[in-house]
């Protein structure tokens, strides 16, 4: 694997995304995410996707369930760094903190 793309949200930060697709010269994607937080005192939360994609085959539905850690940044940056990640605090132009890095010996520079 050349790398790793981690989808952090923080407690703070929980919203419910929407997305539409993308069409492509020779295939179409169209998908449907729904996050739940059935319980507002854990740190988990659960997110469904529907899958809509068109080739050259035809078409066909697909589907995904899976459960993302929620927690608060100060927790996220405590575990990046227990596993080993060096890493930077990015705050983009909507105010919105990234966090970007690199776990300790995979390359030399962030």
């Amino acid at each position: 694997m050349d790398g790793l793309y981690l989808r952090l949200i923080m407690k703070i930060r929980f919203r419910q995304p929407s997305y539409v697709g993308h069409d492509g010269l020779d295939r179409s994607l169209r998908y449907v995410e729904w996050a739940t937080e059935p319980d507002t005192e854990d740190t988990s939360y659960t997110v469904d996707f529907a899958y809509l994609l068109r080739d050259a085959s035809g078409f066909r539905i697909e589907q995904d369930q899976d459960v993302f850690g929620l927690f608060s940044e100060a927790t996220w940056l405590r575990l990046l760094r227990e596993e080993g990640f060096q890493f930077k605090v990015l705050t983009d132009s909507l105010q919105t903190r990234k966090f970007i890095g690199v776990k300790k010996g995979d390359v030399s520079v962030i």
